[in-house]
């Protein structure tokens, strides 16, 4: 994906408002809202990973869903992560 190419090449900021893109114009696209908390988070922006996935959950509600068990195992990582405060 772009927002793939963009990370390797170091750009994550760029590769940030990709997927912040892709998720305004499809956002019950888990692997995106998913790989959007991981940027966040490797950027040292705590808040945005955690309202992103807020944002995930809140959508997913709407349609009597809730974020998939790989999501959740991903936020718990994250929030462990001694990076994160």
């Amino acid at each position: 994906s772009l927002a793939a190419l963009q990370q390797k090449h170091g750009a994550q900021t760029e590769a940030i408002e990709t997927l912040k893109r892709l998720v305004a114009h499809d956002p019950h696209r888990e692997k995106a809202h998913a790989e959007l908390m991981r940027l966040y988070a490797t950027t040292g922006q705590h808040a945005l990973m955690r309202r992103q996935y807020e944002a995930l959950e809140q959508h997913l509600k709407e349609w009597d869903e809730e974020p998939s068990a790989a999501t959740k195992r991903l936020l718990a990582e994250l929030r462990e992560s001694p990076d994160v405060p």
